[in-house]
């Protein structure tokens, strides 16, 4: 596919139907151009591979508002100045901090209104979504989704699992053991579809 520029990324972030953020675009599909979102255009960029889907499924770090290291502002600026200008003690710490990172500039002052609902919180800044994605996709985090027939599956084999349990325990048990436990698996199974 064709992608938009060199060195862009859409940041459009959508919720699913309840309006709470559980996935991140990959892609959008524009005239038959595929616009990178900012964490997939970040992943390439570090010569990474993308998933070949327009979404991924976020696999949240941790619990809380912001599980990725905060650093003040006005303290990356305060070291940076002091860096510029010859303090050994000051590049030393820069270099520390920001070597080998992915730096994400962002705000989560409440009024300026990028907070999204999320799984991990009520309220989450946009810039932790940013990071979770680019984690997301950087590492291969993502959650994958299983295939529509592996709960059913699952269910199944639970199912004939305790029939042929059943079938031993009839002798000891009787007839309520057998009747309470089909019914249990029906109601798993049916609840399953």
């Amino acid at each position: 596919q064709r992608h938009r520029a060199q060195r862009d990324g859409d940041h459009q972030r959508d919720a699913d139907a309840d309006g709470v953020g559980r996935h991140y675009e990959v892609y959008r599909d524009v005239q038959g151009w595929r616009v990178l979102s900012m964490p997939a255009r970040v992943t390439l960029v570090l010569g990474l591979a993308l998933p070949d889907q327009a979404r991924v499924a976020l696999n949240w770090r941790g619990a809380g508002a912001m599980p990725f290291r905060k650093i003040a502002y006005h303290d990356l600026y305060v070291l940076a100045t002091r860096s510029a200008a010859g303090d050994r003690q000051a590049k030393t710490e820069l270099r520390r901090l920001l070597e080998d990172q992915v730096v994400v500039i962002g705000a989560s002052a409440s009024g300026l209104y990028d907070f999204r609902p999320t799984p991990i919180a009520a309220q989450q800044p946009g810039v932790a979504l940013l990071a979770t994605a680019i984690d997301n996709l950087k590492n291969d985090r993502y959650l994958r989704e299983s295939p529509v027939w592996a709960p059913l599956m699952l269910s199944l084999v639970l199912v004939a699992g305790l029939l042929a349990l059943l079938d031993r325990l009839t002798i000891h048990y009787g007839r309520t053991l057998i009747v309470s436990v089909v019914g249990l698996a029906t109601l798993s199974v049916g609840t399953v579809l």
